[in-house]
């Protein structure tokens, strides 16, 4: 009996399981999970199948290490997974309180078989305002803020992110790209970032109160897609902006003639004070 037990205990152990138990995880609305299969290495004769909900609802599967993509069977999950080719372990972004739920991993070979099941309750009430997207247009050499719409609070965790190449304003770009400013609500700390090939050195500016981003004098460079994350102990908010820089700002009537008219009035100028000064001559 005893030889027996240790035999179950190795080859259940064999994936790292702990298969009597579930683990319970809590995140919040917006944020990214990742459900860990504790293996280092799928090797080549291992399949795993990813299941949710009590209907055991398909959500990906990697056959003998060859990922099969299905995870549009559930029309919520559209886009939102993404299947760890070493480890089988599945990634779920930009979460809602709907994906809550049970989520099972079975790995299986030619010998046994090995589940791991994750009970994932997302909390939070996502931000309505998050399905806007706000356009703004400037010229280059001119400063734009781009309004947070919020005071930030003590709890408050406010970072922005910036893609240049991103031809849509999405949530899924919005994960892939650098930060480029963050304020702390509980220190005001803030620490800014020049981006990739420094192009915002010495452009970037973040409101302590309220962790508006201003961009001093714009360059092309510069446009593209902006996106905020407010997170505190109780929400995310999300805010997009898609900048437009322009050229150079055309130049007033103004600014055109002006310089020839105060060049014409210094020259009128000298030329009478030479004949008024010929004019005081004995």
């Amino acid at each position: 009996m005893r030889i027996l037990l240790l035999l179950v205990s190795a080859f259940g152990g064999v994936f790292g399981f702990d298969t009597g138990k579930v683990k319970v995880m809590s995140v919040m609305e917006g944020d990214s999970v990742t459900l860990n299969t504790c293996v280092n290495d799928i090797q080549k004769e291992n399949n795993v199948l990813w299941t949710y909900g009590p209907e055991n609802n398909v959500l990906a599967k990697m056959n003998k290490g060859s990922q099969i993509p299905i995870d549009d069977i559930v029309e919520m999950f559209r886009d939102r997974l993404k299947l760890d080719p070493q480890t089988g372990s599945l990634s779920i972004k930009n979460i809602r309180t709907g994906h809550s739920g049970l989520y099972t991993a079975v790995i299986t070979n030619s010998t046994r078989t090995s589940t791991r099941v994750f009970n994932v309750n997302v909390t939070g009430v996502f931000d309505p305002e998050a399905n806007k997207l706000t356009s703004v247009s400037t010229n280059e050499g001119q400063s734009v803020t781009l309004k947070t719409g919020v005071t930030v609070e003590r709890d408050d965790l406010v970072v922005w992110k910036f893609g240049q190449s991103i031809k849509h304003c999405d949530y899924d770009a919005g994960y892939s790209v650098p930060h480029i400013a963050k304020l702390d609500g509980e220190t005001r700390a803030t620490s800014l970032d020049a981006g990739e090939d420094h192009i915002f050195s010495g452009c970037l500016s973040l409101n302590e109160q309220t962790g508006d981003l201003t961009i001093i004098n714009t360059k092309t460079k510069h446009a593209g897609c902006y996106f905020l994350q407010i997170t505190s102990n109780t929400r995310t908010r999300f805010r997009r902006f898609y900048v437009t820089v322009n050229g150079p700002a055309p130049r007033t009537h103004w600014e055109i003639t002006g310089p020839v008219f105060l060049a014409a009035g210094a020259v009128l100028g000298l030329i009478g004070m030479i004949l008024f000064a010929n004019n005081k001559r004995p």
